[in-house]
């Protein structure tokens, strides 16, 4: 706390008459600045900022997350039990008002959590969108003590698409690395006929040539473009980059998106200027540094970190699958560590905590729930152990943002039981064993074989959000992230 400044002007006495006003005048400025410094600091007292981001794969559930967080808090602040975490790690009634406002950037669109909630109460057809640009909402929790401060939470969420390009930033990642990496990634899917096109088009480019380069390096990145489209919907991967080229945003694409991976292994000698190579190395260029831009933008200053995890759907969809969400998963994780290389590029003084979160436990009895969590320990880091370890992240956890399921058994086994999307009718689902480890390639074709998760149907929802929203364990993970501010 700055103290008031306290001078005796009784010393000017004496002086000559211009002196002493002149004295006078710096001594009034300096009581205004040190007054004015009081205030700061007061009202920094009062007042403490905390910056969230949520995210995740695609179609890890961020956009249900994010309503259920902003509805579960609207409601326990009205008195409603929808955080029995708070109550029980005593922090009961700590929030005694909440007020919900954009983020204070007009260039950030609202997250429309009002719009979702409605929509999820209309009916069983109601599950959002995928996200295709980033959004934001601020939370000023006012605390019941009159010894906190407000509490300004901002909380950002963008396209699970984006999320990959933060492993582009690696400062040693060259033009021809990243063309390695992504061709020997897409390579098992040779036998798509978007491969085939993607590549047969690439060995037929000279890479020094100057003659039709923007007709080329336009085909090249359509051709790829559909590869990568391919690679998501007909195989289901999701480590796929560049990611702005499945969901570019709300600018639409840009002139620097117009590259492909090069088959070049080493740079040419002394390529020109104006080569396909030099213009498509320039467009990945302009590329990682746009990417750059948005994280040191929107995620320089994070605080605290939620990543969101689809498990169930890595794990139901095969080895092929799987695999592909681990080394995603792995990846990005990586980027989380204490003095990594990723903190170290955006000068960060210390890199954002991170929660790792399995989402849609709701299609889990509560007695697997826990197979999930080491399950999510294993794609993370290898394990549990490795995870907590390493000191990247918090705790990991398991949540069903809406819980659309009730526990049930099924042939003796926990099962649950849930309203079917496709039927309309009640549906009896096992998911079946979660190993504790990577899983060996006897899980594949014995207990893990692929198959479509039933799509659940939304509860009934109160439209006045008075109840908010029935969910399991996001009480646990708002705790982990507010807890230590209320």
């Amino acid at each position: 706390m700055v103290k008031k400044l306290d001078l005796d002007l009784k010393v000017l006495d004496g002086l000559e008459e211009p002196v002493v006003k002149q004295a006078r005048r710096w001594m009034g400025r300096a009581r205004r600045m040190a007054d004015d410094a009081t205030h700061s600091a007061r009202t920094a007292l009062r007042e403490k900022h905390l910056r969230i981001g949520v995210t995740g794969l695609s179609q890890a559930g961020k956009t249900i997350f994010m309503t259920s967080m902003i509805k579960n808090l609207e409601a326990y602040v009205r008195g409603a039990d929808t955080l029995p975490a708070f109550t029980r790690n005593g922090k009961s009634g700590a929030i005694q008002r909440i007020e919900i406002k954009p983020i204070p950037s007009e260039d950030i669109p609202y997250f429309p959590y009002d719009e979702i909630h409605r929509r999820l109460a209309s009916g069983r057809e109601a599950w959002p969108e995928r996200t295709t640009d980033v959004a934001g909402v601020n939370l000023v929790l006012h605390p019941k003590s009159s010894l906190s401060g407000r509490l300004n939470v901002e909380i950002f969420d963008y396209p699970g698409e984006w999320l990959v390009d933060r492993t582009m930033l690696d400062p040693d990642l060259t033009y021809v690395t990243w063309s390695q990496q992504i061709l020997d990634r897409l390579s098992p899917y040779s036998e798509l006929e978007e491969w085939i096109a993607f590549q047969d088009y690439l060995t037929s480019l000279d890479w020094n040539s100057s003659a039709g380069v923007e007709e080329a390096a336009r085909e090249a990145h359509r051709r790829y473009k559909a590869l990568l489209f391919a690679c998501r919907d007909k195989v289901g991967l999701r480590f796929l980059q560049p990611g702005r080229f499945l969901c570019p945003g709300p600018r639409g694409e840009l002139p620097m998106h117009w590259f492909a991976p090069t088959l070049v292994t080493e740079v040419p000698d002394r390529p020109t200027a104006d080569s396909l190579y030099r213009t498509m190395e320039r467009r990945f260029d302009a590329y990682v540094r746009n990417v750059r831009d948005f994280f040191e933008r929107y995620f320089g200053r994070i605080d605290r970190q939620i990543v969101l995890v689809d498990v169930l759907a890595a794990l139901s969809e095969g080895k092929v699958v799987y695999n592909d969400t681990r080394d995603a998963v792995n990846e990005i994780a990586a980027t989380f560590e204490p003095q990594g290389w990723l903190g170290r590029l955006l000068s960060w003084s210390s890199v954002p905590k991170a929660t790792f979160v399995a989402t849609k436990a709701d299609y889990l009895h509560q007695d697997e729930i826990g197979n999930m969590v080491v399950q999510l320990g294993v794609m993370v880091a290898g394990g549990l152990d490795s995870m907590l370890e390493r000191r990247f992240t918090e705790k990991p956890r398991a949540v069903a943002a809406l819980w659309c399921s009730r526990d049930d058994s099924l042939d003796g086994r926990p099962g649950v039981a849930f309203r079917n999307v496709r039927t309309g009718g009640q549906t009896l689902f096992r998911f079946g064993q979660i190993p504790g480890e990577v899983p060996s390639d006897e899980f594949w074709t014995r207990d893990g074989g692929i198959f479509t998760m039933p799509r659940m149907e939304p509860p009934r929802l109160d439209p006045d959000s008075e109840s908010g929203m029935p969910h399991r364990g996001l009480d646990a993970v708002l705790f982990d992230v507010l807890g230590d501010q209320l």
